[in-house]
């Protein structure tokens, strides 16, 4: 591990250690302690909630610049840019699921489908999202899976399970999955867009807030998120993959002029 990548890890479990506080009181004490009032109406986690699902879908459209429109300038970072959307919606699925009442009854919104309701067409396309998401990964990894499972030990083990059994590296199982990857990320464009969208417009329609609602904000929302998402991949590209600067400062280059495009256009809304 790199000094930066382990200065990184280490701020990271300082502060995932100084949240945990938050989480047994959570978990212990449900709502009580959340100070929710007139004029805070969400908790923080909603908050976190919007912030990672906007750097999830920005990432994912940032690697859908590789996967589906052939940008050779990023197709260094685009396995890197689908991991980090992943993590981001888990993350950001995680806060929601912190702030539900009854944290419990999380698949009522499939058992009990409210179908004019916006939210639970947003979860039902975040569940759609993660399933083309995952199976997207599998196929962009599978020939590092494989040739990861040729050694020995519990890494090549792991790396043999998630083969699933296949193990062909020849040029039309290669080819075969640069096709799939390409036809899944096609697909998760409007789907990204969608359910992002979906989430700016909450923000439209609630009218109690002054300034935090408008036409708008669907698309508000959509830049942001690749701002955000651009962003979070030029951070990890310079100052957390070792030597990433160096070794990828052309990628650094076209995505800090990606994000300075998109800082603009934001700034125009």
């Amino acid at each position: 591990m790199g000094k930066r990548a382990l200065i990184t890890a280490v701020i990271g479990g300082a502060l995932l250690l100084a949240g945990l506080s938050g989480l047994i009181d959570r978990l212990t004490h449900g709502m009580l302690n959340v100070g929710w009032s007139a004029p805070v109406p969400w908790a923080m986690w909603l908050a976190f909630y919007i912030y990672f699902i906007g750097l999830s879908a920005g990432a994912f459209l940032i690697s859908s610049l590789v996967y589906v429109f052939g940008m050779k300038q990023f197709e260094r970072i685009g396995r890197l840019a689908l991991f980090t959307a992943l993590v981001s919606l888990l993350t950001a699925l995680l806060f929601v699921w912190l702030d539900l009442g009854h944290m419990g009854r999380f698949f009522f919104v499939f058992t009990h489908p409210g179908f004019t309701s916006p939210l639970a067409w947003i979860v039902w396309l975040y569940t759609l999202y993660l399933i083309l998401l995952t199976a997207e990964i599998w196929f962009v990894m599978r020939p590092s899976f494989v040739r990861g499972a040729e050694g020995k030990g519990w890494k090549a083990g792991l790396y043999r399970f998630l083969t699933f059994g296949v193990q062909d590296l020849g040029p039309k199982a290669l080819e075969r999955d640069r096709k799939v990857v390409r036809v899944l990320a096609t697909i998760g464009i409007p789907l990204a867009i969608a359910f992002h969208g979906g989430t700016g417009t909450v923000f439209a329609v609630t009218i109690a807030r002054a300034y935090w609602y408008g036409g708008l904000f669907p698309i508000m929302f959509l830049v942001s998120a690749l701002a955000s998402g651009g962003a979070l991949l030029t951070a990890i590209v310079a100052f957390v993959i070792p030597n990433g600067l160096g070794e990828h400062r052309e990628e650094v280059i076209s995505l800090g002029q990606l994000l300075a495009l998109l800082l603009f256009v934001d700034f125009l809304m």
